[in-house]
């Protein structure tokens, strides 16, 4: 897009600006078209109060960032999924505005150590990259409410990871994330969790503080127990942990008051706690491929149950 599309339009933006958009169309052989409804698939900009405040690249096969990218210093929001990018310029970290950044679907190996300065990041969605760790710096992200780091191949969270007290929906199936040594205690507006396939051999101790917590799914990892803290996520609806190594459930499993589903396939649990006939709530149960001695009779009241 040129300059003369915005003196017809009666559109001004800053020099600094034009020329991003300029190093832009270098970059990818045609102009970025100004778009109304700014969608997270996008091509194009947003522009709003004579600033770009959105930028929609999806699928044109970038394979790097322009450095002067950076100068975009209202930016709010930046699409940048199904490319061909490695690596993310560090001059992106002077977006002080940017609230949402989607990358996924790249070949991206690292972030930025200086990645943390984008303290008004709120959505990061870096799924299906080639990520095996993330900076040091992560945790200043601290206004970050949905964050998706799902198949990667990240093998261990940074101890500042537990710094993100706004996180909302966590997302990090599919890594390579063994152990979690991070409390986890912080994270008290989390409703969402996804932690499929990963290997994992534990859950933090304090899971059971998450007290907000709705969703969970961890099926497909190598757990062996579950800690005895989990009877305490009183918000719970529903528990995926099909395909592990269960070998009971604690105890006091029935004060999950609001568990709506419960998935314990293919474990190898040989014993219902008798406190499960005080999920009320209950609408699923799944205990398939499981060495049960015996089914308790209350089981049976509830509606769809596979065993």
């Amino acid at each position: 897009m040129n300059n003369e599309y915005f003196e017809k339009n009666k559109i001004q933006l800053p020099k600094h600006e034009l020329e991003v958009l300029a190093a832009f169309r270098e970059l990818i052989g045609e102009s970025l078209p100004v778009i109304d409804d700014f969608r997270y698939s996008s091509f194009g900009i947003k522009i709003q109060d004579g600033k770009i405040k959105g930028i929609g690249l999806y699928g044109k096969n970038i394979r790097n960032l322009p450095e002067i990218i950076g100068r975009l210093n209202g930016l709010v929001a930046l699409v940048l999924q199904r490319n061909e990018l490695q690596e993310l310029p560090s001059s992106l970290s002077n977006i002080s505005t940017l609230q949402y950044l989607d990358a996924s679907e790249n070949h991206i190996q690292e972030l930025p150590e200086n990645f943390g300065k984008l303290e008004a990041l709120e959505t990061l969605k870096m799924k299906k990259n080639k990520l095996t760790n993330l900076p040091e710096s992560f945790g200043n992200l601290q206004n970050l409410k949905f964050l998706d780091l799902s198949d990667n191949k990240i093998e261990k969270l940074p101890d500042t990871f537990s710094s993100l007290k706004r996180l909302y929906i966590l997302r990090l199936s599919r890594n390579k994330i063994k152990q979690i040594s991070i409390p986890f205690r912080n994270f008290t507006h989390i409703r969402e969790m996804y932690l499929e396939e990963n290997g994992l051999l534990n859950f933090p101790s304090d899971i059971g503080e998450l007290n907000k917590l709705e969703t969970l799914y961890a099926n497909d990892n190598q757990l062996s127990f579950l800690p005895k803290s989990i009877e305490h996520l009183s918000a719970l609806k529903i528990l995926d942990v099909n395909n592990n190594r269960l070998q009971s459930l604690p105890k006091n499993i029935g004060n999950l008051s609001n568990l709506e589903e419960l998935h314990l396939d293919n474990n190898r649990i040989s014993q219902v706690p008798e406190s499960m006939q005080d999920l009320i709530h209950l609408k699923h149960l799944s205990l398939k491929n499981n060495p049960l001695e015996y089914i308790p009779e209350f089981l049976n009241r509830i509606s769809i149950i596979k065993i």
